[in-house]
């Protein structure tokens, strides 16, 4: 298992012959509707977008 973070993508690589499951919770900000997935050439890629207008990460400092 390799694990690398290219600027914001994350690429984790997992190899093995039998099959295998894998369960995680997604970030609050993730939207769910438009979760994608592909697998070529024994590579499994999901997309995980966020959601558009994310209040969460908006936050406003106070200067004095």
């Amino acid at each position: 298992t390799t694990t690398q973070n290219t600027s914001e993508k994350w690429l984790r690589r997992e190899f093995a012959t039998q099959g295998f499951s894998r369960t995680f919770r997604l970030a609050d900000n993730v939207n769910v509707q438009a979760i994608s997935a592909s697998y070529q050439n024994g590579i499994l890629t999901l997309t995980l977008p966020k959601k558009l207008n994310d209040e969460a990460w908006t936050r406003e400092i106070s200067i004095a």
